[in-house]
């Protein structure tokens, strides 16, 4: 009797609540851009260093090769996920790319 009487209704489900921010992939891709830049930047100040004088031309081109290693792991990782990279791999990226840093401002 009591299946009878709920027979004719409609029960409608609330829709889901909107996505506020980024997607995690959004978020891997926005890691690896952020990663591409520094590399980008990085390639830049060589160059302007060794322009300057600052650091000896077969310095530099060592730089620019360990620069150069940092994207093949880049693009080897984002290959691995889709195109991006996760938080621990952004992190081991900077890492590396700290301690370039510092080589290149000596």
């Amino acid at each position: 009797m009591a299946c009878a009487a709920l027979y004719g209704c409609t029960v409608y489900q609330p829709a889901p609540p909107a996505r506020v921010g980024p997607t995690p992939y959004q978020v891997s891709l926005q890691r690896k851009a952020q990663i591409e830049h520094r590399i980008a930047t990085q390639h830049h100040r060589i160059d302007a260093r060794v322009s300057q004088g600052y650091i000896d031309p077969g310095y530099g081109g060592a730089l620019h090769r360990r620069v150069d290693a940092i994207q093949r792991e880049l693009n080897d990782m984002a290959s691995q996920q889709g195109g991006g990279i996760s938080g621990e791999e952004q992190r081991v990226l900077n890492e590396q790319l700290d301690g370039n840093n510092r080589r290149i401002g000596r």
